[in-house]
Formats: structure tokens, sequence, C-alpha cells
């Protein structure tokens, strides 16, 4: 793993996001890989760096959502050990855009934090 972890690594900094932006799917499948084999080996901060630095290559500006940010996103919160007040907050917002997209709460993701879970319920 440390041979492809490595090689990803080099790719992600190396790349010319140019060329990424043709094709996006599969550079974000990459780094959904990437995150997956990291949370699996409870390694997610390995990760953080590597995914910041591929949404700064397929952004075209700094407003723009990415598929990435959900990696990113896991990668963050995967070793939470304690519920932090940004944590909560995200929680109501996601409460309330759930609402009203929905009519309901929608369940939190399954890569939540099972601290965060408990608190939550």
């Amino acid at each position: 793993f440390e041979t492809l972890f490595s090689q990803v690594q080099l790719f992600i900094s190396t790349c010319n996001g140019e060329h990424i932006r043709y094709a996006t799917d599969t550079f974000a499948g990459l780094c959904h890989q990437l995150t997956n084999a990291l949370v699996e080996r409870k390694q997610p901060l390995r990760g953080i760096g590597i995914l910041k630095q591929a949404i700064d290559k397929m952004q075209m500006n700094t407003n723009q959502l990415t598929s990435i940010h959900a990696d990113l996103c896991q990668a963050i919160t995967t070793p939470a050990m304690a519920v932090s007040h940004i944590m909560l907050e995200s929680y109501k917002k996601y409460i309330l855009v759930s609402l009203i997209l929905l009519g309901k709460v929608q369940q939190l993701p399954k890569y939540t934090s099972q601290i965060v879970g408990r608190f939550i319920k």
C-alpha cells in the first residue's frame, strides 16, 4: 500500500490541473479509492493534505464544490474522538437542509464517527 500511496501522492502533487478537468470522474474516483483505503487502514489523516491538493487542482475557482470535497469531509471527520462545537452546528444545519428537502431527517452517513452518532442520539 505504501508504494501505491506514494505514487498517488506524487501524481496529485505534480499533475496539470487543466488536464485533470478533462477527466474529473476518473480523478475523483482515484481520490475516492484513496480515501476508502486510508479509512480502512485507520489512517485518514494522511489523506487530508493530498485531498486538499486534489481539490485545488480540480476547482475552476475557490467557490466551486467538487466531488472530492466529500472525501475530504470523510477524512476529516473519521478520526473524531469527541464532538466539537463545529460538528454540533453542522449537524443542526444537516437536519435543517434534510427537513427542507425531504420533509424528514435523513440518517447520518455510515462513515460518521461512532462518537458523533452516539452524541446525536
